[in-house]
């Protein structure tokens, strides 16, 4: 995560338990003091077959985990 001039960056939005890898960004970004509505921008280093980077986009209800963020990947 990234913050500064108002913003607030993640920089990929981790597994959140697909596969049972991760699970823990959104209690990190809790311990952190950061609310996942408060995410403006989510930045996807890379996503074709990745799960552990862009797993966590969603919850278990299809529901977006990070409602005002704007998603930003490369075109390839």
């Amino acid at each position: 995560m990234v913050r500064g001039r108002g913003r607030t960056i993640l920089i990929d939005s981790g597994a959140e338990g697909i596969k049972h890898w991760g699970g823990c960004l959104q209690r990190n970004l809790l311990l952190a003091g950061v609310k996942s509505n408060e995410i403006d921008s989510i930045l996807l280093t890379h996503a074709h077959a990745h799960p552990d980077h862009v797993g966590g986009l969603i919850d278990a209800s299809g529901d977006s985990v990070f409602p005002n963020a704007e998603l930003i990947v490369h075109h390839r």
